[in-house]
């Protein structure tokens, strides 16, 4: 069976053990961030910005202490794989929206045209065909 090869990207929860500090910890690299939960870090972070793009191995990265050595144990792209297919079945449901939305406009369109042109044979004087066209 092939391993598929994670590499760190937005979205990616990442296991990082510091080499200095002998420490393991997990971060999940987030766009903005908003809530300041627990191991949630910005993508414009220093730290963040040197994960992007590496995969598992030893890496040195700009820690708030300067350039460390870690090494980065796991990469899960879960959520990234789930957020995608969340995306792209809501620009499905939104193009199936705006195709029936445009099909009820076009309806509403062909009713009212068929309305004038009532309208317009009932209040023509030459209605019923007598009309001799002058």
């Amino acid at each position: 069976m092939e391993r598929k090869i994670e590499v760190v990207k937005l979205g990616s929860i990442v296991t990082v053990y510091d080499l200095k500090e002998e420490e393991e910890a997990s971060y999940k690299i987030v766009e903005v961030l908003t809530t300041g939960r627990d191991g949630e870090i910005s993508m414009d972070c220093p730290f963040a910005k040197a994960l992007l793009g590496k995969f598992a191995g030893v890496r040195e990265v700009e820690t708030p202490d300067g350039k460390n050595k870690v090494k980065i144990l796991n990469v899960d792209n879960s959520c990234v794989e789930n957020n995608e297919r969340i995306k792209q079945q809501a620009e499905t449901l939104r193009k199936i929206i705006e195709k029936t939305e445009r099909e009820k406009q076009i309806e509403e369109e062909k009713k009212q045209q068929a309305k004038n042109l009532s309208g317009y044979y009932l209040t023509h004087p030459c209605q019923g065909g007598g009309c001799s066209g002058k």
